[in-house]
C-alpha cells in the first residue's frame, strides 16, 4: 500500500534581528554600534 502526501515547506519571508543589551552586558558581550543600528529591535 502506498500513500502519497503533498507537503509544502514554508520559508520565512523576513527574519527579525533583536538585541538584548541587558543580557549581553550580563554575559560580558559588547555589541558593535553597527549591529545595534541594523537591529529591528533593541531591548535595554
Amino acid at each position: 500500500m502506498s500513500i502519497k502526501v503533498d507537503a509544502e515547506a514554508i520559508m520565512p519571508m523576513r527574519l527579525e534581528w533583536v538585541v538584548n543589551l541587558t543580557t549581553a552586558k550580563a554575559l560580558g558581550i559588547t555589541i558593535l554600534k553597527t549591529l545595534l543600528l541594523r537591529a529591528d529591535r533593541v531591548i535595554e
